[in-house]
């Protein structure tokens, strides 16, 4: 088993496949996720006389409050078994029981453009190589309340160049500013929000 380090989660994150690698890049950035936890639990219930089990990929709680069970399958393999060996029906029960919906995820939905693009160009940014006058620039201008809407406005407001976009997108990695990833990135992707003052 493999580990990225999440500076959402303090700590590292395990997977068992390149899907599920690329999955946690985008979870470690996705502006609507506040947590995520890889094989959190495992459900088990009885089915045809038998004891039946399953260990969800990940548990996901999103911003607005929702927890997302998700499995993580490349396409192909999802397309000959949809039912997941027969469990989806229970998977779903158990997952609902828990106060959380089920997802099944493929590379469709985690490897589209430009929001994996994007979460590595990110990452590459989490240090701890930084224009440490430009941070303190950054946190600054955002405890100020000043942060505006783009990256570019709020390096203008920090009175720094577009050079120091990569110390803005350093701030995004270490989960103190949230940025819309469904842009390429640039001098007008939205900020969406942050996590630290």
């Amino acid at each position: 088993m493999h580990r990225i380090w999440s500076h959402r989660m303090q700590g590292d994150v395990p997977y068992e496949s390149l899907l599920e690698a690329d999955l946690v890049t985008i979870l470690c950035v996705d502006p609507e996720v506040d947590g995520f936890w890889a094989q959190p639990e495992a459900f088990r219930w009885r089915q045809d006389g038998k004891v039946r089990w399953y260990v969800p990929d990940f548990l996901i709680l999103t911003t607005a409050g929702a927890r997302v069970y998700r499995e993580v399958k490349p396409l192909r393999r999802l397309r000959k078994d949809p039912s997941l060996g027969g469990r989806r029906p229970a998977i779903e029960a158990e997952s609902a029981r828990r106060g959380a919906t089920f997802e099944t995820w493929t590379e469709k939905e985690i490897r589209r453009s430009p929001r994996l693009e994007n979460a590595r160009e990110i990452l590459c940014h989490a240090g701890p190589v930084w224009d440490e006058p430009a941070l303190a620039a950054l946190r600054r201008t955002i405890r100020a309340g000043t942060c505006a809407g783009t990256t570019g406005e709020l390096l203008r407001s920090a009175r720094l160049g577009p050079d120091a976009l990569g110390t803005l997108l350093g701030l995004v990695a270490l989960d103190e500013l949230r940025i819309d990833l469904d842009q390429p990135l640039s001098l007008r992707s939205r900020l969406v929000g942050r996590r630290t003052a």
